[in-house]
């Protein structure tokens, strides 16, 4: 009786399906820097029109011609290279755009081809690939060289299917907060910054003395916070009116919370 138990092999970048492969980006995709043409601020400032100017991180500017149509994997080349944890910055592209030369052009055979290279690479740890101390640098041989798990067609679509579907839904979310926080602070700037010029029935003004019964702040230990124990809200952590930023969460310890005369939340 055959198994469906995955089996897996110890390749050079880890453990990986049996079989899968490993490859590198010049086995599936075309480098198109050659016709990368990067404009100083004050020449796009002469051309400035409708068409996106992608740098290394994101557009940073708009012009009236392009360079590049239809869909393309940007991969910042120097200044912005990766993220915190190594992770390389990634941009997917459609339509008419021009590049600078901070950003390599990958275009796979297709599509589908493009967008699980984008996934591919878009959690890879790539700071040995990564040159310069001052002013990182991504080169295009570095690039070529980084390797990468390659499935089957059928769990490339797969893959790329339900990872498309998460970030569509992760982009609308992000829509709507962005809606939401607009419309919040419409009403905050309605009923208390504007409240002066005109009041809704039955409101009046009064002073924040005469609702609150404490307002204190409190104080961290010496050397700053920790990554564990009570949790110590501050500045970092308020986003705007009514939201609280979870990820920013720090922290003191036990004894110095009990020590403290002010500053403590109690329930």
């Amino acid at each position: 009786m055959q198994s469906n138990q995955t089996k897996f092999k110890e390749t050079e970048i880890g453990f990986i399906p049996e079989e899968w492969d490993v490859i590198t980006i010049p086995e599936v995709s075309k480098n198109f820097d050659n016709k990368r043409r990067p404009l100083s601020s004050a020449e796009r400032g002469k051309i400035s029109g409708q068409y996106p100017y992608y740098g290394a991180a994101g557009i940073i500017d708009w012009v009236d011609d392009y360079i590049f149509n239809g869909k393309y994997l940007l991969i910042a080349e120097d200044g912005t290279v990766s993220d915190e944890d190594g992770r390389p910055t990634l941009q997917l592209t459609d339509g008419n755009f021009w590049v600078s030369n901070h950003a390599h052009v990958l275009q796979c055979e297709n599509f589908l081809e493009t967008k699980f290279l984008y996934y591919a690479l878009k959690n890879k740890n790539i700071r040995a690939f990564i040159t310069g101390a001052v002013q990182p640098k991504l080169n295009q041989e570095n690039l070529n060289s980084i390797p990468f798990p390659y499935p089957k067609e059928e769990e490339r679509e797969f893959i790329c299917e339900i990872l498309s579907s998460l970030d569509n839904k992760i982009e609308l979310n992000r829509k709507i907060n962005a809606n939401l926080e607009k419309i919040v602070s419409s009403l905050f700037k309605k009923w208390f910054v504007d409240v002066g010029d005109e009041l809704s029935e039955g409101c009046s003004v009064i002073k924040l003395s005469n609702v609150l019964n404490t307002l204190e702040s409190g104080k961290r230990p010496k050397g700053g916070a920790q990554k564990s124990g009570i949790p110590s809200i501050g500045a970092e952590n308020v986003n705007g009116l009514g939201y609280y930023n979870y990820s920013s969460t720090k922290y003191v310890n036990e004894n110095f919370y009990n020590e403290m005369k002010t500053g403590r939340i109690m329930d």
